[in-house]
């Protein structure tokens, strides 16, 4: 009965993945329906194995989270550059996409963290991957354009997915009349100008792809707002916003879809430390790390072109 069910499955699966699933994604979808249909998951509150009735509304629930018509875009050996991968959101970003076998070329200035991070996507990911360390730093465009020749060679000019993460902020306590120009130099180099340079060589292989590819920035919401402190940090935002907006009407109509994802605090180094802030309540690198997701396996038929989150409760300590 239970070898049937496996059968029954694993041809449900097959039907309703499209063809790029791969075999052994089918495999793992047949083996949980199996587990459900056969009565082989436990009640999580008996510890029994689950009645005909519990079993049904795990299959339901199943069907329904699994989202299998997102699934079937497998993001399985496709490539993608992350840019600030060295920590933060790119880290965890870098290690969401080993999880699920992506190649990646990861950029930051940190040879030595990249080193250690590529390693660990080697161990996350469930099949060999690729794995490219390519020190660069963003506010040399040099070194970023160096780094798009290696890009370029690493992938045989086929790029899926570019992640822009790199950002730096100047001193926050200062305004305008009493900032460091040099400061706002280097925030809008790494933050905006060069991170368009970077978008602008990788868009055209991306594109070219005609592989549902897209460009995800990481925004801010200080890019829908204006306060004071940070002049180059807001502008930068504000401006990597527009750019967004302005290269998803630029090729939307073939089909690489482009999004800006513009989070409130997020508990990284870049966040002071100061005994105000409550790491607990900010949003955390794995919900950006999802946020990425959802726009690399959206419907063909949509864009998630700007996405606003904001942690649910205030992070300040009570």
């Amino acid at each position: 009965m239970c070898t049937k069910a496996f059968f029954c499955a694993f041809v449900i699966c097959v039907l309703l993945c499209k063809s790029e699933t791969d075999f052994v994604q089918a495999i793992f979808f047949a083996q949980t329906l199996w587990f459900v249909l056969c009565g082989k998951l436990k009640n999580p509150q008996s510890g029994h194995r689950s009645n005909n009735k519990h079993t049904q509304t795990l299959f339901i629930h199943f069907l329904m989270s699994s989202s299998l018509s997102h699934v079937a875009t497998n993001l399985a050996g496709r490539n993608c550059v992350i840019t600030g991968a060295s920590s933060g959101i790119g880290h965890c970003i870098a290690q969401t996409f080993g999880r699920l076998g992506m190649n990646m070329a990861i950029l930051a200035r940190s040879e030595d963290k990249l080193q250690v991070l590529a390693r660990e996507c080697h161990q996350l990911s469930p099949q060999p991957i690729q794995v490219h360390v390519i020190p660069t730093d963003m506010s040399d465009k040099q070194s970023v354009d160096s780094s798009v020749d290696t890009i370029t060679q690493v992938f045989d000019h086929k790029v899926h997915y570019l992640i822009n993460c790199a950002g730096v902020m100047e001193n926050r306590s200062c305004s305008v009349v009493e900032s460091d120009a040099d400061d706002w130099e280097n925030t809008l180099m790494v933050n905006l100008v060069n991170t368009m340079r970077l978008t602008q060589k990788l868009s055209r292989m991306i594109v070219e792809s005609k592989d549902q590819g897209a460009i995800v920035n990481i925004g801010s919401m200080s890019g829908t707002m204006v306060g004071s402190g940070v002049p180059a940090y807001y502008a930068s935002k504000h401006g990597i916003r527009a750019f967004s907006h302005n290269l998803y009407d630029e090729i939307r109509s073939q089909g690489t879809k482009v999004s800006v994802i513009e989070p409130g605090m997020v508990n990284t180094p870049m966040i002071s430390s100061s005994g105000t802030l409550d790491p607990s309540k900010m949003i955390q690198t794995s919900d950006i790390a999802d946020a990425v997701l959802y726009v690399l396996t959206s419907s063909p038929t949509v864009c998630p072109v700007e996405i606003v989150l904001r942690p649910q409760r205030p992070v300040r300590k009570d």
